[in-house]
Parts: C-alpha cells; sequence; structure tokens
C-alpha cells in the first residue's frame, strides 16, 4: 500500500532494495538465477524497522499516543504527522522533513 513511501525513505536512509533469487532447474549444470522478486523494507508496517534504518539518522524525534492515533514530531523543524500507526507516522514525519531538505 505504501510501496513508493518505503521506497523514498529506504534510499534517503541508504538502504538497498532486497532481490529474491531462485536458480533456474532447466539451466543445468549452470544453474543460471532469475530474479524472482524484490522489495525494499516496509517502514510504514515496522516500528522496529523505522527505529533500526531512519530514526537514527533523525534528530529529536518524538512519538505520542494521540485519541486518533499517533504523532510523530521531528523537533528540527515542523515536521508533525499523525496516523493511525506510530510506525506510519514516523514515515510520513520523515517523508516531511525529505520534502523540504530536497
Amino acid at each position: 500500500m505504501h510501496e513508493k513511501l518505503n521506497k523514498t525513505l529506504a534510499k534517503w536512509a541508504g538502504v538497498e532494495e532486497h532481490k529474491v533469487y531462485i536458480h533456474d532447474p532447466m539451466d543445468y549444470p549452470e544453474h543460471k538465477q532469475i530474479l524472482v522478486g524484490s522489495s525494499y523494507p516496509r517502514f510504514t508496517d515496522s516500528l522496529d524497522a523505522c527505529f533500526r534504518e531512519l530514526v537514527p539518522k533523525v534528530e529529536g524525534i518524538s512519538i505520542t499516543a494521540t485519541i486518533d492515533g499517533w504523532e510523530c514530531d521531528i523537533h528540527l523543524g515542523d515536521y508533525v504527522a499523525e496516523a493511525e500507526t506510530p510506525s506510519l507516522a514516523v514515515c510520513l514525519a520523515i517523508e516531511k522533513l525529505i520534502k523540504v531538505k530536497d
């Protein structure tokens, strides 16, 4: 659902795309590899991934539970985002930061 945002965040954080290969069973004995899929970390779904890759690159960040969901505030400026999950709130706030810095 948030593939474009996850890709943007991954590139900003310097995280490479994860590629999945299989060996072609019909290409014996060389076993040529076939790319079957690729993806970036799902930051929007994982607060662990956010804290592992994104949050260390931002100074002064806070996450607060609100009545309607979650709010993330980056204290370097007016980068505040609200979302239904804490990981999505972090991602949206960092996205605002990225847009301003570009």
